[in-house]
């Protein structure tokens, strides 16, 4: 073999030496750059992940925020609606009790409360107030009860009697003040079955 062929041979062992280290040297730097993008994905993929989460539970809390507002501002506007048809209601029981205290049901309704105060107080020291606007009954009154006890009271309440029993320390309170008073706190619309808000 000639120097030149022996130089050939060389060269050409070296060639392929160099292109078999530089493939080995592509595919260990093709393995590492794969597996790089492999966590770089698997990273990427958590932490898109991630925000995504956040950027959910942000809505959730804004959404849920805006939903306790508008409950709240639909409690304030139902309340004031309420408010105002109890008032408009209670007004409008007044006025029928003005009217009903013209009636001969309403003379019958006041003499049946100092009847029942009568029997009550079973002879005891008592006190029967009529309203100030009963002033023109009050002798009528005394004499179908046949007792000297029942009063004009100073201070107006509507209608009714207000009976007392200074030695027991009892009051009994007809007055329709006082009813229309428990009434209105008492009072309650009917949602028909719908939970109260």
């Amino acid at each position: 073999m000639t120097l030149d062929e022996k130089l050939t041979n060389f060269t050409e062992y070296c060639v392929l030496a160099a292109k078999k280290k530089s493939e080995e040297l592509i595919l260990q730097q093709q393995a590492a750059l794969d597996k790089d993008f492999e966590a770089y994905t698997v990273k990427s993929k958590e932490i898109a992940e991630t925000q995504l989460k956040i950027e959910k539970e942000n809505l959730e809390k804004k959404l849920n925020k805006e939903l306790s507002n508008e409950q709240l501002h639909s409690k304030q506007l139902i309340g004031e609606a309420r408010t105002e048809l109890t008032d408009k209601l209670f007004v409008e029981l007044s006025d029928k009790i003005s009217n009903f205290i013209n009636t001969k049901e309403y003379i019958e309704l006041i003499s049946s409360q100092i009847e029942y105060a009568l029997k009550f107080a079973d002879g005891d020291e008592l006190i029967i107030y009529v309203d100030s606007t009963d002033e023109s009954r009050l002798h009528e009154l005394c004499a179908r009860h046949q007792t000297d006890c029942i009063k004009i009271s100073e201070h107006s309440f509507m209608g009714g009697t207000k009976a007392l029993l200074p030695k027991k320390n009892i009051l009994i309170d007809n007055s329709f003040a006082k009813k229309l008073e428990t009434a209105k706190l008492r009072f309650m619309f009917d949602l028909g079955g719908e939970e109260d808000v």
